[in-house]
């Protein structure tokens, strides 16, 4: 029985390792322990519910677990990166899910037995999700300044019209002073003052009817 902790060090292409020793059985107070294998990965929880198994990858990474009423998840990846879920239960129905990337690894699409969720971006230089794609053909709709900052987001249905929205006005030091929000047929608008002593000095709201003008 040993403790082991592994610490990487980066040194060119090459990694270190140190070791440390640690108990592979470690039980808690509350009657829960916990096994671990040679290089510190949890491989088993056993409490009063039952036993949970864990398996890893070659990489290090969550294979599987399994659940004490027989559950299994499992994982599957591609470049590290997760490319399935799988829940297998005792009886019924299996649920699976996969994963998309686009070329730069950012997550693009996600499907399951509840549909396909589609997610777009802005630039090819940024992680920020400029849209979300679901599965009944709706969207979300978000847009950002040259700072990054969210200025609009919506959702809106499979005709192109919005449900929900709201837009945000932003002054120099990047404080909202105005907000938008855009429910189809009106609109509410806020409008936010600070001075250096309050948060906000000034609160007001103007409704707009249908056809007017915020």
């Amino acid at each position: 029985m040993i403790w082991r902790i592994i610490l990487i060090w980066l040194m060119g292409n090459g990694l270190a390792y140190a070791n440390l020793p640690r108990p592979s059985t470690v039980a808690t107070a509350r009657g829960a322990s916990f096994q671990y294998d040679a290089i510190n990965e949890l491989t088993n929880m056993i409490d009063g519910v039952g036993t949970n198994t864990f398996t890893y990858t070659s990489n290090y990474q969550a294979q599987s677990e399994t659940v004490p009423w027989s559950n299994v998840v499992a994982y599957a990846y591609t470049q590290g990166h997760r490319s399935s879920m799988t829940v297998t239960p005792p009886a019924g129905a299996s649920w699976s899910q996969s994963y998309a990337f686009d070329s730069a690894w950012r997550m693009s699409g996600i499907s399951s037995p509840s549909g396909t969720f589609g997610y777009q971006y802005p630039s090819v230089a940024q992680n920020l999700i400029g849209g979300i794609t679901l599965p009944n053909g709706s969207a979300i709709v978000n847009a950002y300044d040259t700072l990054a900052r969210l200025t609009n987001t919506a959702l809106f249905n499979p005709w192109g019209h919005v449900l929900d929205g709201y837009g945000y006005g932003l002054d120099t030091n990047g404080l909202r002073i105005n907000i938008t929000r855009e429910l189809g047929l009106t609109s509410n608008n806020i409008a936010i003052g600070y001075d250096p002593h309050r948060p906000t000095d000034k609160l007001e709201r103007s409704r707009s009817q249908p056809g007017a003008t915020p």
